[in-house]
């Protein structure tokens, strides 16, 4: 990787771990103003997506290592 590619990595993480810092708690400080079973739902629902995608993409250490059972 070379110095443009890690800093442009660490561009992007800093700017997400920023805009967490902000846009999460607006976000469910709205939606628990709206009604708090919408804000827990939320919040559901992103745990099971996150859940569901890493289980989708992972795979065995063997297939990961080109060995063959």
């Amino acid at each position: 990787m070379s110095r443009a590619e890690q800093g442009q990595s660490a561009g992007i993480v800093a700017s997400v771990n920023g805009s967490a810092y902000i846009l999460a708690p607006a976000t469910g400080v709205w939606l628990y103003g709206h009604s708090p079973w919408i804000g827990f739902a939320a919040i559901l629902a992103l745990c099971l997506s996150v859940i569901v995608l890493g289980l989708r993409s992972m795979s065995p250490d063997d297939e990961m290592l080109g060995q063959k059972r």
